[in-house]
């Protein structure tokens, strides 16, 4: 278990539509981190609900982007979840 771990399972989700479409559909924080730690385990990322939440901005759901243009409705919904694990670079 480690934020090692988060940051890998980050990554994947980026090329695993799978992974997003599981993800994509929520709205609240908890169900976000909580779902992550799950589907990530079962991919076998293993890390923990607080390594997860250790990897948010803190903010929560933000409509802050909502007339931001973004790549795909992934990186959408990363940003409005404040998921950028810090340290990550792809």
């Amino acid at each position: 278990m480690s934020i090692e771990a988060v940051k890998e399972f980050y990554k994947a989700t980026f090329d695993d539509k799978t992974l997003q479409a599981t993800l994509i559909e929520l709205t609240d924080i908890e169900d976000f981190i909580k779902t992550a730690a799950v589907v990530g385990r079962e991919s076998g990322y293993i890390f923990t609900i607080n390594e997860m939440k250790s990897t948010m901005d803190g903010y929560g759901p933000s409509d802050t982007f909502k007339d931001v243009e973004f790549e795909s409705k992934w990186v959408r919904k990363i940003m409005e979840m404040g998921w950028v694990p810090l340290g990550y670079s792809r």
